[in-house]
């Protein structure tokens, strides 16, 4: 491990200390949904994670979970939209946070929020726009502007209940073509209204969906993950305030068309995250010199080296 010295040594970040540099990163198992046990239950995904944690990894970031109904990537895909939910994970994170110490040292896990936008297999997936995606089999339905803010609820309401389940942190997924990614898109992104057009615009929902996650945590604010290739050095989109508190989620639509997904479109550009705790996605940004980075052949995970 010369060649690596501080991999093994803990990490102070923004108040959270983790035990090593050592990240497991977000991936889809096929465990998320509970699917293969009658009451649905996580047992198989806390099983799964659980092993990870007794082998040492210092921060674990799970499969991505919808904030909503069109945010599945799939029908009947694993969503984190009600209470109920919060309560079935809590077996996911309670099998990772056994191997703490007794000073609270140890693995940590954070949930991923994924919203999959035009990529979602199912008739009701929505993007900026009604561009379809290559992969995709369905056109998407263009978001209203309330559906926007509706959606920055969503995001929201799925961190706050990702911490009722124990989860030490969320990522937001911006990278990889999700819908994130969608609206800072010029080729996806043809909106000519506050969401789209100028760079301060397409990033105006990145910046939302954070502020609000910030504004309702009680820990340390969450992770982002945003594609760098949409950024223009020196811009500074406006920030808006969420509107709390926040409304039920909306009935989910009918089941009409079940479909089974291949695997997601790889995205351009790398995959910049930031783990415990967010920070600003334009480069400058508060936080923008937060320590420190894995080093090649692993992909960045902060600004600065080691």
């Amino acid at each position: 491990m010369s060649r690596y010295p501080r991999l093994f040594e803990p990490l102070q970040v923004h108040g959270r200390k983790l035990i090593n540099r050592v990240i497991m990163g977000s991936m889809h198992t096929g465990l998320e949904e509970g699917q293969h046990h009658f009451d649905h239950s996580l047992r198989n995904m806390a099983a799964f994670y659980e092993e990870r944690a007794r082998g040492g990894v210092g921060l674990i970031v799970t499969g991505g979970i919808a904030p909503n109904n069109a945010g599945r990537v799939a029908p009947l895909a694993a969503m984190m939209t009600t209470p109920s939910d919060a309560v079935r994970h809590r077996e996911v994170t309670e099998a990772v946070h056994q191997h703490r110490d007794a000073d609270g040292n140890g693995p940590m896990i954070a949930m991923q929020i994924l919203h999959a936008g035009r990529y979602g297999y199912h008739p009701w997936n929505v993007s900026p726009s009604k561009a379809k995606a290559p992969i995709g089999w369905f056109t998407p339905s263009p978001l209203s502007g309330r559906d926007i803010e509706r959606t920055i609820d969503d995001f929201v309401r799925a961190a706050a209940l990702a911490e009722e389940a124990g989860y030490d942190g969320v990522e937001v997924m911006g990278s990889e073509g999700y819908l994130i990614n969608q609206f800072l898109a010029r080729q996806v992104n043809d909106r000519t209204d506050q969401w789209g057009g100028a760079f301060d615009n397409r990033m105006r929902l990145a910046l939302r969906i954070v502020d609000g996650i910030r504004a309702v945590r009680t820990r340390p604010a969450p992770p982002s993950n945003l594609d760098p290739s949409a950024w223009r050095v020196g811009s500074e989109p406006q920030r808006a305030a969420l509107p709390l508190p926040l409304p039920p989620p909306a009935p989910l639509p009918p089941l009409t068309h079940p479909t089974t997904a291949p695997d997601a479109e790889t995205g351009d550009g790398a995959r910049l995250s930031r783990h415990l705790p967010a920070v600003d996605a334009r480069p400058g940004g508060a936080g923008a010199s937060t320590p420190p980075c894995l080093a090649p052949p692993s992909r960045p995970v902060f600004y600065s080296s080691l």
